[in-house]
C-alpha cells in the first residue's frame, strides 16, 4: 500500500474522532460503543474511540535519556512535542531476547494520539486502525481473579474482552496502563 493510500485509510476513522461525549451519553443507554482496534504481535486490541484525538504515520523520533522502558522518545506531532509509547513493551508483550531483534527490525507505521492525565501520548501501532461498533452486551467483563494474573504491576488495564468472529479483542483502560498498582502516575 502507497503512503498516499495509507493515509486515505486513515481518513476513514476521521468522522468517529472526537466525538467522545456524544458517545459516553449512548452507551449509558445501552447503545453502540465506538471502539478504534488495532493490532500488536498478533494480537488485537481496542481503545474507546472518545480517547483517540488523531492517527498520523509514525514520525521520526528522538531517543530520550533515562526514559522508562516503555517510552520510544519523543516526537513533534502537528507542532506538540509528545512521548511516543511503545504499547507491546508497556504490556509485556516480547521477550527480552526477541526485543533486541524487534528493535534493531521493527517499524510501526502508525501512531495514535491520545490524551491521558493531561498530556498528549502517541502510541505506537502495528497496522492500520480500524473503527468497530458494538453493542454494549458484547463486551464481556473481566473477571477480578483473571485480571490479578494478567499483568505484574498494571493492575486493571484491561476494561474487557470483545468476541468478533473467531478473534477476541482485549479492550485496554490506556489511562490504567499508565497508572501502577498505587495508581501513582507510571510516565
Amino acid at each position: 500500500m502507497s503512503e498516499t493510500q495509507e493515509i486515505e485509510s486513515l481518513k476513514v476513522l476521521e468522522p468517529f474522532l472526537n466525538k467522545g461525549a456524544a458517545q459516553k451519553d449512548q452507551a449509558q443507554v445501552g447503545e453502540v460503543r465506538k471502539f478504534i482496534t488495532f493490532n500488536l504481535s498478533d494480537e488485537h486490541f481496542a481503545i474507546h474511540m472518545d480517547s483517540v484525538r488523531e492517527v498520523v504515520l509514525t514520525p521520526s523520533i528522538s531517543n530520550v535519556p533515562q526514559s522508562p522502558y516503555y517510552v520510544e522518545g519523543v516526537a513533534n506531532i502537528r507542532g506538540a512535542i509528545m512521548p511516543v509509547i511503545n504499547l507491546e513493551k508497556r504490556l509485556n508483550m516480547t521477550s527480552e531476547s526477541m526485543e533486541k531483534l524487534e528493535e534493531s527490525s521493527k517499524m510501526y507505521k502508525y501512531t495514535l494520539v491520545g490524551e491521558i492525565q493531561g498530556q498528549n501520548i502517541g502510541f505506537l501501532v502495528d497496522r492500520v486502525p480500524s473503527a468497530l461498533n458494538v453493542n454494549a452486551q458484547e463486551v464481556s467483563q473481566i473477571d477480578e481473579s483473571l485480571s490479578t494474573h494478567i499483568s505484574d504491576n498494571m493492575g486493571s488495564y484491561l476494561e474487557g474482552i470483545i468476541q468478533r468472529d473467531e478473534k477476541m479483542i482485549f479492550l485496554l483502560n490506556l489511562s490504567n496502563i499508565f497508572k501502577n498498582k498505587d495508581n501513582t502516575p507510571a510516565l
